[in-house]
């Protein structure tokens, strides 16, 4: 004989089994965030946005990877694109915000993710944007809207870039990078502290600190001309501001030339910013003018680059130290361009290297100096880039620069 209590307890689990065999496409349907998966009774953080669509489309961090459907306590998967989905995952539990489905052997926990509510959090709106990490080497987070995430790194004389996406967790102030990749920052970080300019995360007990930059949509200085412009308008050597001569009678004053490179990542929107000093050394015995440029990172010097002027040697380049283009065309003799309080005129050319523009402001009564040079290539052959680079005059009292 059935006892009261037993009854009652039959009852309630019937009536639980009922409701959730009955449970529809909606309850599934939405937004969740995969947060770890379990296999062999071992559990490992996993995070991935995860979307079943109304009109049956399975996503996987904005990537559609199959199409849905709920029978029952079923879900069954259909997919040409990953062939490994394809099947059926039996629901274990479920509720509103969260449920765990099994799938060949594994376990795999969601958690309702509201991206409405979440895109409006004052914590999101803050975390948008463009962050430098601080280091030795060089790290940028761009964090976009809709979870999109770009990572730039460079290491050992390389750079990678990578796109991944990103979650915010409000109720615990957790950051989530899903790139398993990276070197920094890939899977689950706390926000520590954060303001307009600053964020500290830590992540696996290490503590990180990011600075925000300025996030650049493009370049504001374009070079819109074409080969055929500059073809239309070529320039003549001796429409430039110096000579053999005049290298040799300006430049033997000269020590170091100091410039600021700023090159444009595309990728993260930002301009990656170098200090360059440029070595003069100057034979007039030999006739030879050599520059060598550094980089200077953390105080110290890394050669970059090196040329020399002299015998053969860039003999016809009226462009030395840079290099020579052709074609190109003269804008303008004396364009003025203020430096620090200072005005120097400049003759202004623009032409191509190849495929790359180039556009060049020579400072006229310092021969080897640019006060300002464009690099661009709109990647009709090649990578795109930009860069642009700016002389820095020294401080009389710490060389000779001038």
């Amino acid at each position: 004989m059935i006892k009261k209590s037993q009854m009652k307890k039959i009852l309630f689990i019937g009536l639980f089994l009922s409701f959730f065999l009955a449970c529809g496409q909606k309850d599934i349907q939405g937004t969740w965030l995969l947060t770890h998966i379990e296999a062999k009774a071992k559990q490992r953080p996993v995070y991935a946005l995860v979307e079943f669509k109304e009109n049956g489309k399975f996503l996987i961090n904005n990537v559609e990877v199959a199409d849905w459907e709920k029978q029952k306590n079923q879900l069954i998967f259909h997919s040409k694109i990953k062939p490994k989905l394809d099947g059926k995952a039996q629901i274990i539990s479920a509720n509103s915000q969260k449920f765990v489905y099994q799938f060949k052997n594994t376990k795999y926990y969601f958690e309702r993710y509201d991206t409405k509510s979440i895109y409006e959090n004052p914590l999101y709106q803050q975390l948008l944007g463009t962050w430098q990490m601080e280091g030795s080497m060089v790290t940028i987070f761009d964090f976009e809207k809709n979870n999109r995430l770009m990572v730039y790194e460079t290491y050992d004389n390389a750079e990678t870039t990578t796109g991944t996406s990103w979650f915010l967790i409000p109720r615990d102030s957790s950051l989530i990078i899903t790139a398993k990749d990276l070197d920094v920052l890939g899977g689950r970080s706390k926000i520590i502290e954060i303001n307009k300019n600053f964020l500290e995360l830590k992540n696996n007990d290490i503590n990180y600190q990011l600075y925000r930059i300025p996030r650049i949509e493009k370049p504001k200085e374009q070079l819109t001309f074409t080969y055929e412009d500059i073809e239309n308008g070529t320039g003549d050597i001796y429409d430039l501001p110096w000579s053999d001569e005049a290298y040799f009678g300006f430049l033997k004053t000269v020590d170091y030339l100091q410039y600021y490179k700023r090159t444009y990542k595309e990728e993260v929107h930002a301009y990656l910013c170098d200090d360059i000093i440029s070595k003069v050394n100057v034979d007039e015995n030999k006739q030879e003018i050599r520059f060598t440029d550094y980089l200077i990172k953390e105080e110290e010097e890394i050669k970059i680059n090196e040329v020399v002027k002299g015998s053969v040697k860039n003999r016809y380049n009226r462009f030395f130290p840079q290099k020579d283009i052709s074609p190109f065309r003269l804008v303008n003799n004396f364009e003025k361009i203020n430096i620090e309080d200072e005005d120097y005129y400049c003759t202004v050319v623009e032409g191509f290297d190849g495929d790359t523009k180039v556009k060049y402001w020579m400072v006229n009564d310092m021969p080897g100096v640019f006060a300002k040079i464009i690099v661009q290539n709109d990647g009709d052959f090649l990578t795109p880039y930009y860069y642009i680079q700016e002389w820095v005059p020294f401080d009389p009292e710490e060389g000779n620069q001038d």
